[in-house]
């Protein structure tokens, strides 16, 4: 078998941690705003899935609320989401090894991107004000990507000229660590306290889980020197 040549990065709760203050922040503002009690934090991290109004129900949200079926309620919580991140965006952070680690990948001749269901703008305006700005190709970072992420790993992995299954995907949910392996990319889960995600709840997509970015390197080296055995 060929040696990893790229890894491909979520962004929200990957490198960006954005969990607490915003992802279940924008939440809690969501459940406050209908007089509904929100789920916990813990509660979150087991149950949130790409089928946000799917968690919403389950939580006390009455299905066709908005009186226009399943996509008029997505799209009034999506309001007050896109008004919250709009106004606290500035409250997540690059998380602390990202920049050395892609640094590190780097030298390695490992190639990099992203693949990210956030919202372009607000990807790239904080991407840009980063260190990590220096370390990716903007036309190796993809954003808007929301529900199966398969697709647009597939169309990375042509853009970095790689073979899927010399790639990785580091991501922080069962939704994309799901997609990756369903379309030959091996996935790693970003199981560290702060994911969108369990690490229990990861591990039943992947065995490869780590805790920091920096352990990626480790795991890639691991990797490829049990391909050349």
């Amino acid at each position: 078998m060929d040696k990893i040549e790229a890894v491909i990065f979520d962004w929200n709760g990957t490198l960006h941690d954005d969990l607490e203050w915003l992802a279940y922040r924008s939440v809690v503002k969501i459940f406050e705003t209908y007089n509904l009690s929100p789920p916990t934090l813990d509660e979150y991290r087991q149950e949130i899935t790409a089928s946000f109004m799917k968690f919403c129900y389950k939580y006390g949200f009455i299905p066709n609320f908005s009186g226009q079926g399943e996509d008029g309620d997505s799209k009034a919580l999506n309001v007050i989401r896109k008004k919250y991140y709009t106004e606290n965006g500035d409250k997540g952070n690059i998380r602390p090894d990202a920049t050395r680690t892609v640094f590190n990948l780097r030298s390695m001749g490992i190639k990099v991107g992203i693949v990210s269901a956030e919202i372009e703008s607000t990807l790239f305006e904080k991407l840009n004000s980063s260190d990590l700005h220096r370390l990716f190709d903007s036309q190796f970072v993809r954003a808007q990507i929301w529900g199966d992420k398969g697709p647009a790993l597939l169309e990375m992995c042509k853009k970095l000229d790689v073979s899927p299954g010399n790639t990785i995907y580091v991501d922080d949910t069962v939704d994309g660590t799901g997609s990756a392996k369903k379309v030959g990319l091996l996935p790693i889960g970003f199981g560290n306290e702060t994911g969108y995600n369990s690490e229990d709840r990861l591990r039943l997509v992947t065995p490869l889980v780590v805790h920091e970015l920096s352990e990626i390197l480790g795991l890639v080296h691991g990797i490829n020197q049990a391909r050349k055995g």
